[in-house]
């Protein structure tokens, strides 16, 4: 009888999607490119949080939903990565 053993790199661990990733997590997760800020994936928890579809967040700019008071605060953490 085999005993399982754990992967021993990622490399090794079953494929799992980015979708079913996201789609898992129940707090609203939001992917932009850096250099250009476009949002390119989003799950269903930021639709909601944001009261608009899928369509509507990806290819904006993610710096569009910052509130726009104290926007060198939010400027500054985002380049500070």
């Amino acid at each position: 009888m085999s005993e399982a053993t754990e992967p021993s790199s990622l490399t090794e661990m079953p494929e799992v999607s980015v979708t079913t990733i996201m789609e898992s997590i129940p707090d609203a997760v939001i992917v932009a490119e850096f250099g250009s800020n476009e949002i390119v994936a989003v799950n269903d928890a930021a639709t909601e949080l944001f009261d608009c579809r899928t369509d509507d967040l990806i290819g904006a700019d993610r710096r569009t939903l910052h509130p726009t008071d104290n926007i060198d605060a939010y400027r500054e953490a985002f380049h500070r990565g």
